[in-house]
Order: C-alpha cells, then sequence, then structure tokens
C-alpha cells in the first residue's frame, strides 16, 4: 500500500510519472467514456480524443504517462492514458465563498450549510491551462473548456468557479 500511496502522491503533488505502466480494470458497469476515475480519487484515465484535444489546443500543464485498462472479462481497453496534471495554484480560499443554506431535499431530512464559489490567489497560479489548487480541485481555462465541449467528450462536467458548491463541513473539515 506505501507504493501505491507514493506513486499517487507523487502523481497529484509534483505531476510525475510513474516507471512503469499503472494497471487498472473495470470493477463496475461503464462507458468508453474519455475521462475515466480510477477509484483513487487523484488518479484520471484520458482517452486518445481527449489527449488530442489538448494537444491540438497547445493546452498547458499536463502530461501523459502509460496505463494497461481491461475489462471485467480481462480483454485490454485500447486508447487509454493516465492523465499527471503540472499546473499548479495556491489553496482554495473558503472565505471568499459565498454561505447558502440548503434546505433538507426530503420532508423530515436535514438541511445544511453549503459554501458556493471556488476562489484561489491568482498570484499563486502558474498560469498553466490545466492546474490543480494546493488541496485538491482540478482546474482548467475557459478556452481548454471550451474546447472540450465542442469535441463533445463524454464523462466531464465543468462547473463554472462561481457556481462550485461543497458542503460547509467538507471543505473546513467540520
Amino acid at each position: 500500500m506505501l507504493c501505491q500511496y507514493r506513486v499517487r502522491h507523487a502523481l497529484i503533488t509534483k505531476g510525475e510519472s510513474p516507471l512503469r505502466a499503472l494497471r487498472f480494470k473495470q470493477i463496475r458497469k461503464s462507458r468508453d467514456y474519455d475521462l475515466l476515475w480510477s477509484g483513487w480519487s487523484d488518479v484520471l484515465l484520458v482517452s486518445s480524443r481527449l489527449v488530442s484535444v489538448l494537444e491540438s489546443e497547445g493546452a498547458s500543464g499536463w502530461r501523459t504517462y502509460q496505463v494497461r485498462l481491461a475489462s471485467k472479462s480481462r480483454v485490454p481497453w485500447r486508447g487509454y492514458s493516465g492523465l499527471a496534471i503540472t499546473g499548479r495554484a495556491g489553496p482554495v480560499q473558503w472565505k471568499r465563498s459565498e454561505r447558502v443554506w440548503r434546505p433538507p431535499p426530503v420532508p423530515h431530512g436535514s438541511g445544511h450549510w453549503r459554501l458556493r464559489g471556488l476562489w484561489f490567489d491568482v498570484k499563486t497560479w502558474d498560469g498553466s491551462d490545466l492546474f490543480l489548487l494546493k488541496d485538491g480541485g482540478i482546474m482548467a481555462t475557459d478556452r481548454i473548456v471550451r474546447a472540450m465541449r465542442r469535441a463533445k467528450l463524454k464523462g466531464i462536467e465543468f462547473f463554472r468557479q462561481s457556481e462550485y458548491e461543497i458542503r460547509e463541513s467538507t471543505a473546513l473539515g467540520r
């Protein structure tokens, strides 16, 4: 487990590539999306279509590494790579977010406070098109998001920075 953690930690914090291909196996029903979550929150698998979009746009702040992906029946899925985000920015500034009350989604449930807006100090950003905030969160510039939307990539959901919401207790660790 320590070895896996070190690989994951290097991928997410340093944008490094592993020395050999990481192996992944499908564990639940899925389609061939252009972005696959690996089950580890910080390891992303991307299709050759997504890589082509990034390359054609001259996007900065990323690199790929070799992975081996197989279906449940062990049939190899071709055309996927691991994505390492090399661009960086400072931590999220939750104090700049708007605090919003959300009522319970069901009768007799409980409501909760949410924070709306994912802000950081722009001076801490290295200017990359794809970048990670210090405490997590993958960010992309408008130019790259527009290119991905034009390409109609599957399995990717975009949120405007001003519209992003998270439970206050999750964001602040309460």
